[in-house]
Protein backbone atom coordinates (compact mmCIF):
# COMPACT_ATOMS: atom_id res chain seq x y z
CA UNK A 1 0.00 0.00 0.00
CA UNK A 2 1.13 3.69 -0.17
CA UNK A 3 1.25 5.99 2.82
CA UNK A 4 -1.78 7.60 1.80
CA UNK A 5 -4.30 6.21 4.25
CA UNK A 6 -4.19 5.50 7.80
CA UNK A 7 -1.70 2.34 8.87
CA UNK A 8 -4.08 0.37 9.65
CA UNK A 9 -6.21 1.03 6.94
CA UNK A 10 -3.27 0.32 4.66
CA UNK A 11 -2.66 -3.35 6.40
CA UNK A 12 -5.68 -4.29 5.68
CA UNK A 13 -6.23 -3.35 2.01
CA UNK A 14 -2.58 -4.95 1.49
CA UNK A 15 -3.85 -8.14 3.10
CA UNK A 16 -6.92 -7.95 0.72
CA UNK A 17 -4.80 -7.29 -2.40
CA UNK A 18 -2.90 -10.01 -1.61
CA UNK A 19 -5.88 -12.37 -0.86
CA UNK A 20 -7.10 -11.53 -4.25
CA UNK A 21 -3.74 -12.24 -6.63
CA UNK A 22 -4.13 -15.76 -4.05
CA UNK A 23 -7.32 -16.09 -5.77
CA UNK A 24 -6.35 -15.51 -9.54
CA UNK A 25 -3.41 -18.58 -8.61
CA UNK A 26 -4.90 -20.69 -7.18
CA UNK A 27 -8.54 -20.17 -8.99
CA UNK A 28 -12.05 -21.07 -8.76
CA UNK A 29 -12.72 -18.10 -6.57
CA UNK A 30 -13.94 -15.65 -9.47
CA UNK A 31 -16.71 -14.62 -6.68
CA UNK A 32 -14.70 -14.27 -3.83
CA UNK A 33 -12.68 -12.33 -5.90
CA UNK A 34 -15.22 -10.14 -7.23
CA UNK A 35 -16.66 -9.61 -3.71
CA UNK A 36 -13.50 -7.63 -2.52
CA UNK A 37 -13.21 -5.78 -5.74
CA UNK A 38 -17.10 -4.50 -5.12
CA UNK A 39 -16.90 -3.77 -1.63
CA UNK A 40 -12.89 -2.43 -1.61
CA UNK A 41 -13.10 -0.01 -4.96
CA UNK A 42 -13.00 3.40 -6.38
CA UNK A 43 -13.76 5.06 -9.68
CA UNK A 44 -9.99 5.08 -10.09
CA UNK A 45 -9.89 1.47 -9.77
CA UNK A 46 -11.61 0.66 -12.89
CA UNK A 47 -10.55 3.55 -15.03
CA UNK A 48 -6.79 1.90 -15.14
CA UNK A 49 -8.46 -1.65 -15.48
CA UNK A 50 -10.55 0.12 -18.62
CA UNK A 51 -7.38 1.70 -20.11
CA UNK A 52 -5.34 -1.67 -19.36
CA UNK A 53 -8.04 -3.70 -21.38
CA UNK A 54 -8.37 -0.59 -24.15
CA UNK A 55 -4.36 -1.62 -24.79
CA UNK A 56 -5.32 -5.12 -25.35
CA UNK A 57 -8.72 -4.94 -26.94
CA UNK A 58 -7.99 -1.91 -29.15
CA UNK A 59 -11.81 -2.20 -30.94
CA UNK A 60 -13.80 -2.38 -27.42
CA UNK A 61 -13.63 1.57 -26.92
CA UNK A 62 -12.84 1.47 -23.36
CA UNK A 63 -10.43 3.49 -23.04
CA UNK A 64 -11.72 6.47 -20.20
CA UNK A 65 -8.72 8.76 -22.13
CA UNK A 66 -8.33 10.21 -18.09
CA UNK A 67 -8.01 8.20 -14.52
CA UNK A 68 -9.41 11.18 -12.81
CA UNK A 69 -11.68 9.20 -9.83
CA UNK A 70 -14.80 11.05 -11.58
CA UNK A 71 -17.32 9.56 -13.41
CA UNK A 72 -18.58 11.58 -16.24
CA UNK A 73 -19.36 11.17 -19.81
CA UNK A 74 -16.35 9.54 -20.95
CA UNK A 75 -15.53 7.00 -18.30
CA UNK A 76 -19.20 5.81 -18.56
CA UNK A 77 -19.25 5.70 -22.27
CA UNK A 78 -16.20 3.10 -21.32
CA UNK A 79 -17.64 1.73 -18.91
CA UNK A 80 -20.64 1.15 -21.27
CA UNK A 81 -18.48 -0.53 -23.94
CA UNK A 82 -16.52 -2.54 -21.56
CA UNK A 83 -19.49 -4.32 -19.99
CA UNK A 84 -21.07 -4.84 -23.39
CA UNK A 85 -17.63 -6.44 -24.60
CA UNK A 86 -17.15 -8.25 -21.52
CA UNK A 87 -20.91 -10.16 -21.96
CA UNK A 88 -22.85 -8.17 -19.40
CA UNK A 89 -25.84 -7.38 -19.96
CA UNK A 90 -26.81 -3.89 -21.21
CA UNK A 91 -28.55 -2.50 -18.31
CA UNK A 92 -25.21 -3.29 -15.89
CA UNK A 93 -24.20 0.15 -16.72
CA UNK A 94 -27.47 1.57 -15.28
CA UNK A 95 -27.24 -0.17 -11.97
CA UNK A 96 -23.24 1.43 -11.40
CA UNK A 97 -25.23 5.27 -12.80
CA UNK A 98 -27.72 4.65 -9.69
CA UNK A 99 -25.27 3.52 -7.44
CA UNK A 100 -23.77 6.73 -5.12
CA UNK A 101 -20.49 5.71 -5.18
CA UNK A 102 -20.71 4.62 -8.82
CA UNK A 103 -19.26 1.17 -8.20
CA UNK A 104 -19.71 -2.00 -10.51
CA UNK A 105 -21.67 -4.54 -9.89
CA UNK A 106 -20.46 -8.17 -8.66
CA UNK A 107 -21.25 -9.43 -11.80
CA UNK A 108 -18.53 -7.01 -13.40
CA UNK A 109 -16.03 -7.72 -11.09
CA UNK A 110 -16.50 -11.53 -11.70
CA UNK A 111 -16.34 -10.96 -15.77
CA UNK A 112 -12.51 -8.72 -14.91
CA UNK A 113 -11.55 -11.93 -13.03
CA UNK A 114 -12.49 -14.01 -16.34
CA UNK A 115 -10.51 -11.71 -18.26
CA UNK A 116 -7.70 -11.78 -15.66
CA UNK A 117 -7.58 -15.70 -15.89
CA UNK A 118 -7.17 -15.01 -19.87
CA UNK A 119 -4.57 -13.29 -19.94
CA UNK A 120 -2.81 -15.23 -17.38
CA UNK A 121 -3.49 -18.13 -20.02
CA UNK A 122 -2.14 -16.32 -22.77
CA UNK A 123 0.82 -15.07 -21.17
CA UNK A 124 2.10 -18.48 -20.31
CA UNK A 125 0.75 -19.36 -23.73
CA UNK A 126 -1.87 -21.89 -22.91
CA UNK A 127 -5.63 -22.76 -24.22
CA UNK A 128 -7.64 -22.06 -21.03
CA UNK A 129 -8.45 -22.34 -17.60
CA UNK A 130 -8.62 -26.05 -17.53
CA UNK A 131 -5.26 -26.48 -18.95
CA UNK A 132 -3.98 -23.46 -16.52
CA UNK A 133 -5.27 -25.70 -13.59
CA UNK A 134 -3.91 -29.24 -14.36
CA UNK A 135 -0.62 -27.72 -16.28
CA UNK A 136 0.68 -25.19 -13.40
CA UNK A 137 -1.92 -24.48 -10.59
CA UNK A 138 -1.77 -28.26 -9.57
CA UNK A 139 2.21 -27.45 -9.03
CA UNK A 140 1.77 -24.77 -6.64
CA UNK A 141 2.95 -25.43 -2.91
CA UNK A 142 3.02 -23.07 -0.51
CA UNK A 143 5.65 -22.50 2.37
CA UNK A 144 3.06 -22.24 5.28
CA UNK A 145 -0.41 -23.69 4.02
CA UNK A 146 -2.42 -22.59 6.66
CA UNK A 147 -0.80 -18.43 5.77
CA UNK A 148 -0.09 -18.24 1.86
CA UNK A 149 -0.20 -14.68 1.83
CA UNK A 150 0.85 -11.80 3.87
CA UNK A 151 -0.05 -8.17 3.52
CA UNK A 152 2.76 -5.66 4.42
CA UNK A 153 1.04 -2.33 4.19
CA UNK A 154 3.04 0.63 3.60
CA UNK A 155 6.42 -1.65 4.86
CA UNK A 156 8.15 -1.34 2.10
CA UNK A 157 7.34 1.36 -0.25
CA UNK A 158 9.53 2.02 -3.55
CA UNK A 159 9.00 5.16 -4.35
CA UNK A 160 9.25 8.14 -1.68
CA UNK A 161 9.82 5.73 0.93
CA UNK A 162 10.24 9.04 3.30
CA UNK A 163 7.00 10.67 2.93
CA UNK A 164 3.78 10.09 4.18
CA UNK A 165 0.64 10.47 3.06
CA UNK A 166 2.22 9.87 -0.53
CA UNK A 167 -0.20 8.06 -3.16
CA UNK A 168 1.65 6.38 -5.50
CA UNK A 169 0.53 3.62 -7.87
CA UNK A 170 4.20 1.96 -7.79
CA UNK A 171 3.76 1.13 -4.17
CA UNK A 172 0.00 0.27 -4.47
CA UNK A 173 1.38 -3.64 -5.65
CA UNK A 174 1.83 -7.46 -4.72
CA UNK A 175 5.05 -9.12 -4.64
CA UNK A 176 5.07 -12.99 -5.71
CA UNK A 177 8.27 -15.41 -4.47
CA UNK A 178 8.52 -18.16 -6.58
CA UNK A 179 11.05 -21.12 -4.98
CA UNK A 180 12.21 -24.07 -7.16
CA UNK A 181 11.57 -27.15 -4.78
Amino acid sequence: ADTSGDYKYNFEISAMRAQNVLYLLEGGKGTEWAKICYDRHKIEDYQQIMRYFAGIYKDWGCDPVKIDNKWGDLTETATTNFFQHAGLAPDTVNTVKHDVRKRWPVDAWRAVYGLYIKEICKALGISDEAALDTQYRALLKFVDDKNKFVGCGESFPIDRAEKNNYKSQENRRVELFFFNS
